[in-house]
């Protein structure tokens, strides 16, 4: 499990790749990031994902784009096991 101090990030999914679909997670030191011009702090990639479960955090779709925002973090744990990729944390 990967624990990072983060404000937000922004889960968003890749092209197909086979039976999986690449994710990614970029994080960011402010919140609303996508409505920012900020880059990110961390871009983290995850190439064999079948599924990802979130945990006791408040998410936010954003349908034009396919990405999930989380908004005021304090921390972000992020484990993956097998293709399955796992998000839990801590909300201000």
């Amino acid at each position: 499990m990967a624990k990072f101090k983060t404000k937000s990030l922004i889960l968003g999914r890749k092209k197909r790749k086979g039976e999986h679909y690449p994710c990614f997670i970029n994080l960011f030191s402010q919140n609303d990031p996508h409505i920012s011009k900020e880059v990110p702090d961390q871009f983290l990639d995850y190439e064999k994902v079948s599924r990802v479960e979130i945990k006791d955090l408040n998410v936010m779709y954003l349908p034009a784009g396919n990405d999930i925002v989380i908004n005021s973090l304090k921390e972000v744990s992020i484990t993956q096991k097998n293709d399955i990729l796992r998000i839990s944390g801590k909300q201000s």
